[in-house]
């Protein structure tokens, strides 16, 4: 998200969050393995 928030800034474009995925339950997370939330992305509006 950093990155997507960087390139906002550096073009002078707003930017808003529309959608947050994670992985499914087949890819279970372990709270104590923080690798184990390897699975996200992001939808944004740009404007």
């Amino acid at each position: 998200m950093q990155a997507a928030l960087n390139a906002a800034w550096d073009t002078r474009k707003e930017m808003r969050v529309v959608k947050f995925f994670k992985q499914s339950a087949d890819h279970p997370i372990n709270p104590f393995i923080p690798e184990t939330y390897y699975l996200k992305g992001f939808l944004f509006s740009v404007s």
